[in-house]
């Protein structure tokens, strides 16, 4: 089982998108939403954190093509 933490303040527009997208691909995912003290990456770009680890991108496409690299 997967944790993806997700900003739902400065990530607010991708959140619900990201949340989908990761659950086409890990359907035991598990999702926690709220600051995570990365307001300046959040601030210009996309992200998600995958049990700790930050993955980025301009576009949910991109975060979700890295996650698949990692699943």
């Amino acid at each position: 089982m997967n944790i993806y933490k997700m900003c739902d303040i400065c990530n607010e527009e991708y959140t619900d998108q990201l949340q989908e997208e990761i659950l086409k691909l890990d359907s035991t995912a598990q999702f926690e939403l709220g600051c995570q003290n990365l307001c300046a990456i959040g601030a210009v770009s996309a992200f998600v954190l995958m049990n700790g680890m930050l993955i980025k991108g301009e576009t949910v496409e991109e975060i979700i093509e890295q996650i698949k690299e990692r699943l």
